[in-house]
């Protein structure tokens, strides 16, 4: 018998009950692990405001995103050239907001998306395609994790 049938076999006939450890942040799916840094980053970024602007005018909405990224973001879904989906009318939007960087985050860092690597997330959302590879992210980053609660 492998062992660790053999195991398993002896704690389950002597009643011992072993439960999985709860998951943390670092352990859930990767999709719930990227919903909960969105809700994260846009308490960072506009306190939860949708009509924020910052940046001198240039970042907008309650995720301060600029029109770049916008446009990048969107013409990778397909939907650049919708009038729904312009940058002035819909950057104040959450839903779409959301659904923005997550195209952002698929166009410019999949694997990351894919497997949920907050890290490369968050630093791609600040510093743009190259954010995970600037210092000048770290920052942002270290704030970031300690607002969802990872050491």
């Amino acid at each position: 018998m492998e062992l660790r049938t053999l195991i398993l076999a002896i704690l389950f006939t002597s009643g011992v009950v072993v439960a999985a450890p709860p998951r943390s942040p670092t352990r859930q799916s990767p999709a719930a692990a990227r919903t909960k840094l969105l809700k994260v980053l846009r308490v960072k970024e506009s306190r939860g405001i949708n009509n924020a602007v910052g940046d001198r005018g240039k970042s907008k909405g309650p995720l301060q995103i600029q029109r770049p990224y916008w446009t990048e973001a969107c013409r990778y879904a397909g939907v650049g050239g919708l009038r729904s989906w312009t940058y002035d009318k819909a950057v104040w939007d959450w839903q779409r907001s959301q659904r923005v960087v997550q195209w952002y985050w698929q166009k410019n860092c999949p694997t990351a998306y894919r497997t949920g690597n907050l890290e490369v997330l968050a630093r791609t959302h600040n510093g743009g395609p190259n954010g995970p590879r600037r210092t000048a992210t770290l920052k942002y980053w270290t704030s970031v994790k300690l607002m969802l609660g990872i050491r």
